[in-house]
């Protein structure tokens, strides 16, 4: 029999091994707390919860009431599943340590995992207490995530702050307190805290990361480069300020120079399907059809169920004429998302180009009964229906739709070209006079509608009388 003198000169593999043959023999063999921890540790952390069971058995036996190991038990009990056994361990050491922060810590894992956030917020609030300030960042994150987890978002932007104070480069707390600005829709407070931030600390590139990303929300393109273009000069492997700055040039049409950035991408980073298809879209949009083919087909590489690659081929083949490919593809991206309303109304559009006028209708009465709260699907449908069936068909369809899109100046402009187009001139100017009401500058879709509005002077009238006001 080993003795624990021997045991200790053993590496670690080696005690690892005749550990593992001593559980297997069912003996048990003296020796000190260190090494049953170091060892019970490996077996937690490579999710060998049996040995790790059996081992704790044995330390405790050898070194009753041991706190480590009572604590080693309580987070093995966490890590299996056992909450109440694990909050047993933990009421005996708390009476023997009150001030374990451990101890506290443990407990907000099962009341976290017991969905009782309130209890998982009061304890870690009570091991930040008792925690050294090194300690402490890592414990007003996990504070922030359980405010999260109860939807209290502001605490959570709170807990995050003192801990950016404590640690101002800490990526986890940075990337935190972004997501609770967004999903609390408290965009403003973001950009102000971010500029703050950076005043005091110039070369954080994640709160000049973030800063870009919250602009884009603001509308403020520009500025949101600027803020990508600082990022990437502190950190220019940062692959993700290289793919939003990206998409920023998409927007503002620098497709050429979107192009470099998405390359840059993956030159960085790992090759992602998104990456793919944006790039093709960019290629697209600058004329370079075969480039922009062969980056959809790049992304489909990466993932064969990435429905919108397909998507991008079949509107890429149909622009080209290829209406048979152009049917394949759609008809994949829906076999992959049968309840995408924007897939079938896409496949009404290619069958309709394509004059499979029965598929068409089908396909935008499929989009309509998937999504009717979107007025582009309708109006088009509409169009269609004008086309194919005639005025009356088309009005009854946007009249039937009418109580969903009154807030709609589209709508009412549709409408309005419908009724002018019948010949119901008292109806069409109401409807355009609502749409007026709801967004004057947008009257021209009335007159892409039916171009002869425009001469109309009682129309003209209401556009003047409108902006006068």
């Amino acid at each position: 029999m080993y003795e624990d003198e021997d045991f200790n000169s053993l590496d670690f593999d080696s005690q690892l091994k005749r550990f593992e043959d001593i559980l297997k023999e069912g003996r048990s063999v003296y020796f000190d707390v260190a090494i049953f921890e170091e060892l019970i540790d490996h077996f937690i952390g490579h999710n060998e919860y049996k040995k790790a069971l059996r081992g704790l058995e044995m330390a405790l036996t050898q070194h009753p009431g041991n706190t480590n190991l009572l604590l080693l038990k309580a987070d093995l009990y966490v890590s299996t599943g056992k909450l109440s056994k694990s909050l047993e361990c933990l009421n005996v050491i708390e009476q023997v340590e009150p001030y374990n922060s451990q101890v506290f810590i443990l407990k907000a894992s099962v009341y976290s995992q017991q969905r009782k956030f309130e209890e998982a917020i009061y304890f870690l609030k009570q091991a930040i207490k008792c925690a050294e300030d090194e300690d402490k960042v890592e414990l007003f994150i996990d504070l922030a995530v359980e405010y999260e987890n109860a939807e209290k978002y502001e605490k959570a932007i709170a807990c995050l702050k003192h801990a950016l104070e404590l640690n101002p480069e800490n990526e986890t707390a940075m990337y935190e307190i972004s997501y609770c600005y967004e999903i609390s829709g408290k965009n403003a407070e973001a950009i102000s805290f971010y500029k703050e931030f950076i005043d005091e600390h110039p070369y954080s590139y994640l709160a000049w990361h973030n800063l870009g990303t919250a602009l884009i929300k603001d509308a403020k393109l520009v500025d949101a480069i600027e803020a990508f273009d600082y990022c990437l000069a502190i950190n220019e492997d940062f692959s993700t300020a290289h793919f939003n700055k990206a998409t920023v040039l998409m927007m503002e049409e620098k497709y050429h120079e979107a192009i470099n950035h998405f390359t840059e991408t993956i030159v960085r980073d790992e090759a992602l399907p998104l990456t793919f298809l944006y790039l093709g879209e960019c290629y697209e949009k600058t004329g370079e059809l075969v480039l922009a083919e062969q980056n959809y087909y790049r992304a489909i590489e990466l993932d064969e169920e990435f429905a919108e690659s397909y998507v991008a081929i079949a509107l890429l083949k149909m622009n080209c004429g290829h209406y048979v490919e152009a049917d394949y593809y759609i008809t994949k991206a829906i076999s992959m998302d049968q309840v995408n309303a924007d897939f079938w109304y896409i496949y009404a559009e290619i069958s309709e180009t394509a004059e499979n006028f029965e598929k068409a209708k089908a396909a935008y009465q499929k989009a309509i009964t998937l999504d009717d709260t979107n007025v582009e699907i309708l109006v088009d449908f509409s169009t269609y229906l004008e086309n194919q069936e005639g005025l009356n068909q088309a009005l009854e369809l946007l009249l039937e739709k009418e109580f969903c899109f009154t807030n709609s100046e589209l709508f009412n402009f549709r409408v309005s070209s419908i009724y002018y187009a019948s010949g119901q001139l008292k109806q069409a100017y109401n409807y355009f006079e609502k749409g007026l009401q709801i967004n004057p500058a947008a009257y021209i879709s009335a007159f892409d509608f039916f171009p002869q509005m425009q001469d109309d002077q009682h129309i003209i009238y209401l556009i003047n009388s409108n902006f006068k006001e």
